[in-house]
């Protein structure tokens, strides 16, 4: 019918002509006025069943005018904080726009655990909505380090609730990128599992299989691609953030069975938050902050104060960087050796496969900490 209508002109029973659709047929005026409604809406006025009526009614136009004003209620004092870690992180799922349920549940299905986290916290007078890669390889860890470290003295501790870690310990990774709803050949990467047997004998099979809603093409620049050979460069850089955020994995649990966990209770301290670093100055040890819980206590005149904290990932601060000794460098990040620190560019669609093959144990490192020296 539209086809129809956009090649003749509209006339009506009486045969008065009506530019505005064009129809050469006798049509009631119930028709025209159905006809009308059809095309502007329920409201629209473009159209008049008036006989006389020849050209389209135009609303008048209004002055606007852009000014700066505070924003509604309590977004006055809300931030929100994307980390240059996740700002490339493009989600392929077109699930979340039917999402039901809780609107935490929509951010954490956009946020995917564990290559993104979101939380929230007070800092000073704003809340801040804070999303970012987690800070568990060497290069977030470090970085949390240096951003958020905060000293915790023998003297502010209460009591402390520490032992190994005995979570998160797996012996073979497999990392599913998916989200080919273009229909491109070339995305469909299936990256086989990578296996580690010291682990699998001391810890049994143990897998952590993860699939990705994010694929990085835009700044791959995979459709803006004009031959074959830029076609594939751009490919391999599809490939290259997959085994990025695969190796990321890795590197985020192969130190689990040899970190330590629990919880410090400290004089009450308000400054600690969420998501940063510690340091216990008596064992010298950094931990992360899971989580922080405040309890005071009224006795007469006195208020006494205390803090609790979930910490994780417990790391001896002299083994993170890396202790040299007899040509081997010790370090909680140097128990997988991946083989490509220096050039993560040498990867490729074609020979990834072959440098997965190569990721094995340090056995060297791998038995200093087991033995907990």
């Amino acid at each position: 019918m539209s086809n129809f209508l956009a090649k003749h002109e509209l006339v009506n029973k009486s045969g008065v002509r009506i530019q505005a659709m064009g129809v050469d047929e006798y049509f009631p005026a119930t028709q025209i006025r159905t006809l009308a409604m059809a095309k502007n809406g329920s409201g629209g006025n473009s159209i008049s069943t008036d006989e006389n009526a020849t050209e389209p009614v135009t609303k008048p136009k209004r002055k606007t005018t852009a000014t700066d004003r505070l924003a509604p209620g309590i977004w006055q004092i809300t931030k929100f904080l994307a980390d240059s870690s996740v700002e490339d992180k493009q989600v392929v799922d077109c699930s979340i726009s039917v999402q039901t349920g809780s609107l935490l549940n929509f951010f954490h299905k956009v946020c995917q655990q564990p290559l993104v986290e979101f939380m929230g916290d007070t800092f000073g007078n704003q809340y801040y909505f804070i999303t970012r890669r987690p800070p568990t390889d060497k290069t977030g860890f470090k970085r949390l380090i240096e951003n958020t470290l905060t000293d915790i003295s023998e003297e502010e501790v209460m009591s402390t609730n520490l032992d190994w870690n005995r979570e998160g310990i797996y012996s073979w990774y497999q990392y599913l990128p998916q989200g080919d709803v273009i229909g491109q050949a070339e995305l469909q990467y299936m990256i086989p599992a990578v296996l580690f047997p010291e682990y699998a004998q001391l810890w049994g099979s143990k897998p952590l299989v993860i699939r990705s809603n994010y694929f990085n093409l835009e700044q791959a620049g995979f459709f803006n691609a004009k031959d074959s050979k830029e076609l594939k460069e751009n490919c391999n850089r599809v490939m290259r953030v997959m085994m990025e955020d695969f190796r990321y994995l890795v590197e985020s649990n192969a130190y689990n069975p040899f970190v330590r966990r629990g919880s410090i209770t400290i004089r009450g301290n308000r400054k600690i938050k969420r998501g940063t670093a510690i340091r216990l100055v008596s064992t010298n040890e950094i931990y992360h902050v899971d989580s922080v819980s405040h309890s005071f206590n009224i006795n007469g005149n006195s208020v006494s104060r205390a803090t609790t904290l979930n910490v994780s990932r417990g790391m001896f601060l002299p083994y993170i960087n890396g202790v040299v000794e007899g040509g081997t460098r010790y370090s909680y990040f140097d128990i997988i050796d991946f083989g490509y620190n220096d050039n993560p560019d040498s990867i490729t669609q074609d020979n990834f496969k072959e440098i997965l093959s190569k990721w094995h144990v340090n056995w060297k490192v791998f038995g200093f900490f087991l033995q907990k020296q």
